[in-house]
């Protein structure tokens, strides 16, 4: 039997991982063109932190090794519920298939281009294009980061700081439309944050409102008036978008996400396609340790499928599989802002002791190193 995963990304390596508990000699096709696995989470202080940027690159051809999996460097371009066509041309056959492949982010710091053929796919280039894409905002006059939510707060906390840190002069503005950031958290949890973020002598919070560009110009959509410091460098944390083209339309839903069950079945598929991660419908909130925590489900799915297909072939119904449904985590979240601050929310509780430290000194790259037993490169 055949399982084909598609995308090398948190998703893709914890639906492995999962199998192979589960299965230590089914064959397992990775397509993945990049040679590592980025924490994602890490890649807005990787843009100012060389030595966090490094750690957050992880060796992929390795675990690939240990896991016993085929590792294809290619994309995929097409897919049925059997196989799946290449962009090199090739054909894979498979039983059963995962898609893993993310979602894009419209900054290119995150390492997601919407472009997926434009991705750097080595980490000589992806090292670079942080650095780069760090300095752009280091040494811009005034930056505009549009989006208050996790991502945006994170990046804003961070320019800010690390402006202060190289004495770079210039300003940073967030523009939020809630009314107070992150807008699933608390009003608490929020207010610490909001708090911490005005702390930053170097950053402007504007809550309640909109930016829009006319020719040129930046302005605030309640009032029209012009934005006090034009930026030269904006970037966009609202906005991420599927890379699903390759999959049938009618698997999709109006936005581009791929519509799955509560076992991560595609619908459509005849119960041979899942989807874990940013790509699918389900959107897990806090996604690194959401999907973490759907490890031992998507193996365990994987498994009982697998077992039904050896058992009765083409004939199997696979409807009529038992499957453990997704594991629903409560709401949580820890947001740094800047090298030295940050906020835990976790259902309600809400801290800036201890777990905020943590993260600020290690961006939490231990968590997939120890679950999905990948190392840095050597």
């Amino acid at each position: 039997m055949k399982v084909l995963v598609i995308g090398g990304g948190y998703s893709g390596l914890t639906t492995i991982v999962g199998l192979r508990k589960k299965d230590k000699t089914v064959e397992i096709v990775l397509v993945e063109p990049k040679d590592h696995m980025e924490v994602v989470w890490a890649s807005y202080r990787s843009a100012f932190d060389e030595k966090i940027g490094q750690q957050s690159l992880l060796d992929l051809p390795t675990f690939c090794t240990e896991q016993k999996v085929s590792h294809v460097k290619a994309l995929v371009t097409g897919l049925t519920d059997t196989s799946a066509t290449l962009s090199n041309g090739d054909t894979v056959d498979f039983d059963l298939c995962v898609v893993a492949v993310g979602a894009a982010a419209p900054w290119a710091g995150i390492g997601r281009s919407s472009t997926v053929a434009e991705r750097k796919t080595t980490v000589q280039d992806r090292q670079a294009e942080m650095k780069e894409e760090g300095d752009k905002l280091l040494n811009a006059t005034n930056v505009l980061i549009v989006g208050g939510g996790l991502i945006g707060v994170e990046l804003a906390g961070d320019v800010a700081y690390y402006k202060q840190e190289n004495n770079k002069p210039g300003t940073v503005t967030l523009v939020h439309s809630g009314s107070h950031v992150i807008n699933e958290w608390s009003d608490k949890a929020a207010g610490m944050v909001t708090k911490k973020l005005k702390s930053l002598k170097n950053l402007k919070l504007i809550l309640n409102d909109r930016v829009v560009e006319e020719d040129g110009t930046y302005k605030l959509q309640s009032s029209g008036e012009a934005l006090p410091e034009q930026p030269d460098q904006v970037v966009m944390t609202v906005g991420f978008s599927p890379i699903n083209s390759f999959m049938d339309a009618s698997m999709l839903d109006d936005k581009g996400y791929v519509k799955v069950d509560e076992f991560f079945r595609v619908e459509g598929s005849n119960g041979k396609i899942f989807a874990l991660g940013d790509c699918e419908a389900t959107q897990l909130y806090n996604a690194g340790a959401a999907v973490l925590a759907q490890q031992g489900i998507i193996g365990n799915n994987l498994k009982v499928t697998l077992n039904a297909l050896e058992k009765d072939g083409a004939s199997a119904d696979l409807s009529a599989v038992k499957l453990k449904p997704l594991n629903k985590l409560g709401l949580q979240g820890c947001v740094t802002v800047g090298r030295k601050q940050g906020v835990l929310f976790a259902s309600g509780f809400v801290t800036q002791r201890i777990i905020p430290g943590i993260k600020n000194s290690t961006m939490f790259i231990m968590k997939p190193k120890s679950d999905l037993k990948i190392k840095n490169f050597a």
